[in-house]
């Protein structure tokens, strides 16, 4: 039953956010990559990968649309089989729109539980993740 219960939380949420990244053309899988170049400023593809659990492929799908869009630019690399990324002006621009939507969301969304309750949540969080194997 837990694990019932944490796949409805998660596709609500992906419904939602997704709801809210549509006027701007964007996904949820999209706004991961503004958000892990929001804190690294640039990288290359495999770290993303890595920190979301996700396949090249798709990320790799990402990346392409986002530069076409002007969001992404690519940084030359020492190694010319690898692309660094980075958010252009216009990528972090719409971040920090797309950003300040889903903010207020979660704040709306957690407005009724209180900060032990929220602390509680977000501890027993990363101890089930932690348990995590791959």
């Amino acid at each position: 039953m837990f694990f019932q219960k944490i796949a409805l939380m998660h596709r609500k949420i992906v419904y939602n956010v997704n709801k809210i990244l549509k006027p701007f053309g964007l996904s949820l899988s999209d706004w991961r990559v503004f958000l892990y170049l929001s804190h690294t400023k640039s990288t290359a593809l495999v770290p993303i990968c890595e920190f979301y659990d996700l396949d090249k492929a798709i990320l790799t799908r990402s990346v392409s649309k986002l530069h076409k869009l002007g969001f992404i630019e690519f940084l030359e690399a020492e190694d010319k089989r690898e692309k660094i990324i980075t958010l252009s002006a216009s990528g972090k621009a719409i971040y920090y729109d797309t950003n300040f939507y889903i903010r207020e969301y979660e704040a709306k969304f957690l407005a009724d539980i209180d900060a032990k309750d929220k602390e509680f949540f977000m501890q027993t969080i990363d101890k089930i993740n932690q348990k995590f194997e791959y």
